[in-house]
């Protein structure tokens, strides 16, 4: 098993097609922002998706955020999007 990240990788629409497929909304949602390239606008420019993965399966993902819906810039980074297949 690894930690990735997904704007390191090579295969983007691979991984997110993956954290698409997620039971949960708010995963599809992140999905969305990945598929459109708003995430770092809605979440700032150093945000991170982070995945931990063993070979193509995907197990969890979160993000690490400068922010999140609370606009609080002094409160940073932020944990989200925080999801584990089962």
């Amino acid at each position: 098993m690894e930690i990735i990240n997904y704007f390191d990788i090579y295969n983007k629409i691979f991984w997110k097609e993956k954290i698409g497929k997620s039971d949960w909304g708010a995963g599809q949602y992140l999905s969305k922002l990945l598929r459109n390239d708003y995430l770092m606008d809605l979440c700032g420019k150093s945000t991170k998706v982070l995945m931990l993965v063993e070979e193509q399966t995907l197990i969890s993902f979160c993000t690490l955020a400068e922010q999140d819906e609370v606009r609080d810039t002094s409160l940073t980074p932020w944990i989200g999007f925080v999801y584990t297949y089962l």
